[in-house]
């Protein structure tokens, strides 16, 4: 249950994603939309959540369906140990 704290992760994850991929992505605005959402929408809805049951994937050695369910099942933990954070 070590993913429990999902908003601190996600925390943590964005500023990663926002210095490596910011640039990717306003570069690639240039020629068009990238997606409908700003990137750090982008980032919160799509690449932060992908990076998550990758990492978890790779830690426990899960496919990516049980990996996804090791997330769900971990959430209310998280909650109840880390309600300042939320």
């Amino acid at each position: 249950m070590r993913y429990a704290n999902r908003t601190l992760l996600r925390g943590v994850l964005l500023t990663f994603l926002m210095n490596r991929m910011s640039p990717v992505l306003r570069s690639s605005a240039r020629h068009g939309p990238v997606v409908e959402e700003s990137p750090v929408q982008y980032m919160m809805q799509v690449l932060v959540p992908t990076v998550v049951v990758r990492l978890i994937m790779e830690d426990v050695r899960q496919d990516e369906e049980t990996a996804l369910e090791t997330l769900k099942n971990s959430t209310s933990l998280g909650m109840f140990f880390h309600e300042e954070v939320m």
